[in-house]
């Protein structure tokens, strides 16, 4: 696991970021909120621990259902 793993997980981070910043439409203080609550879908963990553990996958799937709900009828 050398440099690709390091380059991969740096990936992941850019991305899952970019897409919570979109979410929340630029909200820096949303953003921070959401990285540092404990989310019932993460079994009570943060999505900043979720990144600290480098458990990407469950939170790319958490990013879907969220933008999947944004799009649902209003």
């Amino acid at each position: 696991m050398g440099d690709d793993s390091g380059a991969n997980r740096q990936d992941n981070l850019e991305k899952i970021l970019e897409a919570v910043y979109l979410y929340h439409r630029g909200d820096r203080e949303k953003v921070d909120r959401w990285l540092r609550d404990p989310h019932p879908q993460l079994g009570g963990e943060t999505p900043l621990e979720m990144i600290r553990t480098g458990r990407f996958d469950m939170l790319v799937d958490l990013l879907r259902m969220m933008i999947v709900d944004m799009d649902g009828p209003r």
